[in-house]
């Protein structure tokens, strides 16, 4: 933490120190909460900064967040000082207070007398220091050097490289542009600021657009002198944000006076002013810190440091502004990379839909590309989460719903979606990417075989639920096992199934990246009887008896190794063999270090193993133990874990080790999720897949597995993917308790993808628009139906003639349409039209129905039978009049 030197005595200091000398440069007052001591109340951030002084002799200056669960507040609790959070009427009528106290030691009449000194000067009084320090909660000003006063008092008085831009004559600096002397510069800029208060006051902003001074500056002033006619945020990219949330039809040529105007039009009579403005910078100004925390990241990872960050957030803002992508409102990053892609293919297109004339430049040099691959880069790389609160009331006429911004993926999906739509497919890419492997630039070939590493590295898992799916086949379940020798009976063991063995997997996966010591005593061991065993084999290929010594002196023989690397022990002349196995040994291993120490071996190995052969458990790990493999370097040395190594090394984890720290993610995907009986399958553990549920969460859950009789939870770096067909109605929807711990991922068809990425030119075969027909049966089916039972972009995708697309026609639309309507041609007509649906002439004929005299025929014997066309039997002449007939 930021301030854990810091004692209860500092803040007391930290108090003092706040008495006598008031807000440090760079503070101001505190907006939201204050400090309650001795009945008295002060700002939290100004006494933290003089406290950690006293505390650390850091230098006094504003290098940290204040409010809820930030180091500075955390700091106060620890040390038992009481915050309390100022009321929405208090902080407004502060506010009203500290806009009417600036114009009673402001008026424009003192403007008209003001002097330079009163201007500028270094005692907390000037204009200045109002407009920047005192006035901050009406709207920050920060930032920026001082020469966007025009004039300035220095207080080091040392000498700058000065131009015509910048000029000194030693005690002030100022712009050039203003004049060469401090009296000239000083008469030029009190009259801009009298200009700019009376256009306030007179509401004629849009004079104020064309005045040379300092825009954010230029605009606070505005501000104070006008009847609450401007909304008190001064920069104009934020007024920008701020349109597009609020859905204004505005770009970048909108001024700040047209921008205040709209945004205040959108306030409701009833609402409180300071109310407003604060709702909607609590969205944008919350936007403002990713962007700046995407530009700190950007100077610390990407080589041309400011420079480059200032082109890439540059890009960004274009994007924002111009083209209406809400880039730092995007919580999927699926959805990202899809952009990234889209600008890579189109944005140095002059005639392109990235075109923009006032920054040709950045297209061209795909800045726009570089910009959002970065910001990807950066979401993947943040370790917190920011949200976006929503901010427009209901009373708001255009409200929009914020959603959280998410830099990491989910820890449990689901891609839902009709047939065709790509749930399958972009699994995968999902998969690599929470794997942390970048997959730009790579073919779809080059995707699939890195997808396919990943899965015999058993990092990425596949599997199908189906209706035969069960608990014991997903968690753990009783299985029989095959006997070793001919004649041996079955036995019966608890086998892990697929998501136990996923989750022991992560598990493993921490603890070899946090280099566990319980764990590395498990594994050395592991290694250690590996060694022996294979040491024991070619004994045993060589000799005729291989001995073992046992604790009274004497000897037992090694009978042979078993299929599942157990040591077969047996006694001289006996008949009956021992079975020695490795789980069991390094328990005993781990809890005995010196066989020597140990008096009585039954009693104690019985109490660590339970019932075994002692003799000969006693005499394979003293010959292990006196071999000794158990250096510091044997968990180094490169080797394949067993799964019975890994489930060992997971159950001495200390759970502690979880909280804090990462570990190598796997990737379980469950196609078909809605296929199986989720409820069933999933058993206790619907609950522990829950994020704060799993193991190093503030309230993780342990459950006792009803076979195997352990405790089990769910570690944090275990990824779940499901897909779901919304189409198949041969099941029932996911139940609500599972359903309530997956977010889901809506795969709708897009089939803008078919003229896009598909293999027709420009999405036309022959004439013939594919967009437009899938658009129309999607449309039609929506109408008869609903949209669950569309078709999917991608069976179109890979149609470039006209003999591919009959086929798709023949062999998925055409199938689907009859699932869809459980054969009634009548309505597959009304989607595809008469050119795929034919009628069937009936034999009208008495007689043709069979003789039953109780039941009336009626207009059996007219009704219509129908029958769909073939379509890869058609011609290619009637195949086009019949999607002529399709699309209309």
């Amino acid at each position: 933490m930021l301030f854990d030197q810091v004692t209860k005595e500092h803040i007391l200091l930290g108090i003092k120190d706040y008495q006598a000398k008031g807000l440090p440069n760079g503070f101001g007052p505190s907006s939201t909460y204050d400090l309650v001591y001795e009945g008295k109340r002060y700002p939290p951030k100004a006494v933290m900064v003089y406290a950690n002084y006293h505390a650390i002799g850091r230098k006094i200056e504003n290098y940290f967040e204040g409010g809820g669960n930030s180091d500075c507040f955390k700091a106060f609790e620890i040390n038992e000082f009481k915050l309390i959070k100022k009321s929405k009427k208090i902080m407004n009528e502060k506010l009203y207070n500290l806009k009417n106290d600036f114009l009673k030691e402001w008026p424009i009449e003192r403007l008209k007398t003001m002097t330079l000194e009163e201007y500028t000067n270094l005692e907390k009084s000037s204009f200045c220091y109002w407009l920047e320090a005192i006035t901050t909660d009406l709207g920050s000003i920060w930032g920026g050097s001082a020469y966007k006063f025009g004039v300035f008092k220095r207080k080091d008085l040392e000498s700058e490289n000065y131009n015509d831009k910048r000029m000194s004559d030693g005690e002030y600096s100022w712009y050039g542009k203003y004049g060469n002397t401090k009296e000239i510069v000083f008469s030029k800029i009190k009259n801009l600021i009298l200009d700019i208060a009376n256009s306030s006051k007179e509401n004629n902003l849009a004079k104020i657009d064309d005045i040379d001074l300092g825009d954010a500056y230029k605009w606070k002033i505005a501000f104070l002198y006008g009847n609450f006619n401007i909304i008190n945020i001064f920069k104009i990219d934020s007024l920008r944000r701020i349109s597009m949330g609020l859905g204004l039809n505005t770009d970048d040529s909108f001024t700040m006076s047209q921008l205040n105007k709209l945004i205040l039009n959108q306030k409701s009579e009833e609402e409180d002013f300071f109310t407003y403005s604060n709702r909607i910078w609590e969205a944008f100004g919350k936007e403002s810190e990713i962007a700046k925390k995407f530009e700190k990241w950007l100077k610390t990872n990407e080589n041309g440091g400011s420079k480059k960050a200032s082109s890439y957030l540059r890009a960004i803002e274009i994007l924002i502004n111009h083209f209406k992508v809400k880039i730092y409102e995007e919580d999927d990053l699926s959805t990202l990379n899809s952009l990234y892609l889209d600008l890579k293919k189109h944005q140095t297109n002059p005639n392109g839909k990235y075109f923009y004339p006032k920054a040709k430049s950045y297209g061209i040099n795909r800045f726009y590309s570089a910009a959002v691959k970065a910001y990807i880069d950066f979401l993947n790389d943040s370790s917190e989460t920011t949200s976006k609160p929503s901010v427009l009331s209901e009373s708001s006429t255009n409200y929009i719903k914020k959603n959280p911004i998410i830099n990491s993926p989910s820890l449990n999906t689901i891609l839902f979606g009709p047939p065709g739509t790509g749930k399958t497919f972009n699994t995968v890419n999902r998969a690599l990417e929470i794997c942390g492997e970048s997959i730009d630039g790579l073919n779809r070939k080059e995707i699939k075989e890195l997808y396919d590493l990943k899965v015999s590295e058993g990092q990425i898992i596949f599997t199908t639920f189906h209706q035969s799916m069960s608990y014991e086949d997903f968690i753990e379940g009783i299985k029989p096992i095959e006997p070793e020798k001919e004649g041996d009976p079955v036995i019966y063991k608890v086998i892990e199934g697929i998501f136990k063995k996923a989750c022991i997997e992560a598990s493993f996966n921490f603890a070899i990246d946090n280099n566990d010591t319980d764990t590395d005593k498990v594994l050395d061991f592991s290694l250690a009887y590996d060694n022996f065993i294979q040491k024991l084999e070619e004994r045993l290929a060589s000799e005729t008896e291989v001995e073992l010594e046992i604790k009274n002196g004497g000897k037992v023989y090694v009978d042979s190794i078993s299929q599942q690397g157990n040591i077969q022990i047996k006694h001289l002349e006996g008949l009956r063999t021992y079975t020695v196995s490795k789980t069991r040994l390094s328990k005993l291993q781990k809890a005995i270090t010196n066989l020597d120490e140990i008096s009585n071996i039954n009693d104690s190995f019985r109490a660590i193993i339970g019932g075994s052969n002692s003799t000969a458990y006693w005499s394979v790990l003293n010959a292990i133990q006196k071999e000794n493999h158990f250096d510091n370097n044997l968990n180094n040395i490169q080797r394949k874990y067993s799964p019975e190594e890994k489930r060992e090394a997971v159950k001495e984890l200390d759970k502690n080790i979880y909280k804090g720290n990462t570990g190598k993610p796997i990737v379980l995907i469950i196609d078909e999720i809605n296929r199986g009986n989720v409820s069933a399958i999933f058993g206790e553990l619907i609950t522990l897949i829950e994020k704060d549920k799993r193991l190093g969460a503030d309230e993780a859950l342990l459950a006792q597995l009803p076979y195997s009789k352990e405790t089990f939870g769910v570690p944090p770096n275990l990824y779940i993917i499901g897909t779901m067909n919304t189409a198949d109605r041969s099941v029932e929807a996911l139940d609500s308790a599972l359903r309530r711990r997956f977010s889901f991922t809506e795969m709708p068809p897009k089939p803008k993808l078919i003229k896009e990425v598909g293999s027709a030119d420009n999405g036309v075969v022959e004439d013939i628009n594919l967009v437009k027909i899938l658009k129309t049966i999607n449309n039609r089916i929506e109408k008869l139906l609903d949209r669950d039972h569309a078709i999917g972009h991608s069976y179109f995708l890979k149609v470039k003639n006209l003999k591919q697309l009959k086929a798709v026609f023949a062999n998925k639309v055409i199938p689907l349409l009859q699932e869809y309507f459980f054969g009634d041609y009548g309505k597959i007509g009304l989607v595809l039209g008469s050119g795929f649906v034919k009628s069937i002439q009936n034999d009208n004929e008495d007689g043709f129905f069979a003789s039953f005299e109780d039941y009336d025929l009626g207009t059996l014997l007219e009704r219509k039978i129908y029958r769909i066309k073939d379509a890869t039997e058609m011609n290619n002449e009637d195949f086009k009049k019949a999607i002529l007939k399709l699309i209309g």
